[in-house]
């Protein structure tokens, strides 16, 4: 049976709805395992506040004494920096062809209206922790007087939005129906399940009571408006047993700096009037006591302290720490890694940035797919349904994307070699470096003062050399 055959079947009478839903949330299962565990390592919470507190034996028997629990927050920085990299600087878009300038500028304000830039980067770090998520476009309707305002809204759907996700491809790897299950509160404030399913023909509308009733409505679009992207592990999978272990350590040697981090007191014989804590020149008396044969012996106080922790705890710290920012391909900047690097060149920074570089291109095979889906998507949905005017415009226009750069420049360094490729001549005009200064606002305000000082200095140079020929 085709696939549109078969979703029609969901708006027949007596028809086992169930079995249909079940087919098209059937392919890749495994996608779907453990993301509740990876939104929790992600959010900060840890196996390692599972961790059983101590038992000790005092004389009013056992007592439970609280253990450290200290989590690091590896998987945000991880997840932060592959998205920093890949869409902290936005995409640039551009369109070579003249003719479709008018409709290239629509597009570009619907993108900004869409915050398109802000909604990639959220997207991006949804599957860099889940694995997969969507984005949903849709039309929206507002009444403004008595004007109807036409406008494009943009979704992400994903599991920590309460959304489950279910793709259904073709044998050739096409997308051809995708399903989004969700619940909302009803006028009883009761929790009612819904499920959308969208293909390119028609949307189904489908909520369950005591069994799923649906509706069906034209897909006006005749396209899927939903943006579907997944990996196969989440962005720190290969590193997390390193990461329960670096948490296990910092927290066990926090427990021994508790216990044995500051000095304690060590009485050989008797303490007599012991000083109160903060007291200024303390003194500590001691008195004799008899030994075995009668004679009076008197006792020594010793402070007993802790000189250093085991050397092998810190080297395995620190080479955990190596290998977790190393086999994710993370930059590990502090300031004490670029202290006394100096101005670096060029070259120098991409080589301390290239394993995150390496990454990001990586990265770029995925989300290079998504956003050629995105920008076709969009110009249907813009053309179609907001700015009809311009929809044989929309049809002919071709939008070229490339992904930012964001590995900081070293400008002088640049400047230096054009100047030295130009001979020493000069490489931008007085206009262009006004517009480059980021002290100045207005660069067309700012060169009109320029030129008035100019005048007024040939001026009044003229003026005192007449007064000298006078």
């Amino acid at each position: 049976m085709e696939m549109q055959e078969l979703l029609d079947t969901l708006i027949e009478e007596g028809t086992d709805k169930n079995k249909v839903i079940s087919e098209l949330c059937s392919q890749n299962p495994d996608i779907k395992k453990g993301i509740s565990d990876l939104i929790d390592q992600y959010e900060n919470r840890h196996k390692i506040l599972e961790r059983e507190d101590k038992i000790i034996k005092t004389k009013d028997g056992p007592k439970k004494e609280a253990v450290a629990k200290l989590i690091l927050s590896y998987q945000r920085k991880i997840v932060n920096y592959a998205v920093a990299f890949l869409f902290g600087k936005p995409v640039t878009l551009s369109c070579s062809n003249k003719e479709s300038e008018k409709a290239f500028d629509k597009f570009k304000e619907h993108w900004k209206s869409l915050k398109m830039d802000s909604v990639l980067r959220e997207f991006s770090r949804k599957i860099f922790v889940e694995k997969e998520a969507a984005l949903l476009i849709y039309p929206q309707i507002k009444e403004e007087g008595t004007e109807k305002i036409r406008k494009l809204r943009c979704m992400i759907l994903c599991e920590s939005n309460k959304d489950s996700i279910y793709p259904y491809f073709d044998n050739y790897g096409d997308l051809i129906a995708f399903t989004r299950k969700f619940k909302v509160k009803n006028s009883d404030g009761k929790e009612v399940e819904k499920l959308t399913i969208y293909t390119a023909d028609a949307i189904f509308d489908g909520e369950k009571s005591d069994n799923w009733i649906f509706s069906k409505k034209e897909n006006i679009i005749k396209k899927i408006p939903v943006i579907y992207a997944f990996q196969n592990e989440c962005e720190w999978n290969d590193v997390q047993s390193l990461i329960d272990r670096q948490e296990m350590l910092i927290s066990k040697n926090a427990d021994a700096n508790d216990y044995f981090g500051n000095p304690a007191l060590v009485s050989k014989g008797k303490l007599k009037n012991a000083p109160s804590k903060g007291e200024v020149g303390r003194f500590f008396q001691i008195e004799g006591e008899k030994n075995g044969s009668g004679d009076i012996t008197y006792g020594d106080v010793e402070i007993l302290t802790w000189d250093r922790a085991p050397e092998s705890i810190k080297m395995e710290h620190s080479i955990n720490d190596n290998f977790i920012h190393g086999f994710t391909n993370t930059p590990n900047i502090t300031i004490d890694t670029i202290k006394g690097l100096g101005n670096l060149s060029g070259i120098a920074l991409k080589l301390l940035f290239y394993d995150a570089i390496l990454k990001s291109q990586n990265k770029q095979e995925i989300f290079g797919e998504v956003l050629e889906r995105l920008i076709n998507l969009l110009k249907v949905m813009i053309g179609g349904l907001i700015e009809k005017t311009e929809e044989e415009g929309f049809k002919k226009l071709n939008v070229e994307f490339e992904f930012g750069d964001n590995v900081p420049l070293n400008t002088q360094e640049m400047i230096d070699m054009l100047s030295v490729a130009a001979g020493g001549k000069p490489i931008i005009s007085q206009v262009g470096a006004v517009s480059k200064n980021p002290l100045v606002q207005d660069s067309v305000a700012e060169m009109e003062n320029i030129g008035k000082e100019k005048e007024e200095s040939i001026n009044s140079i003229n003026s005192k050399l007449n007064e000298s020929f006078s």
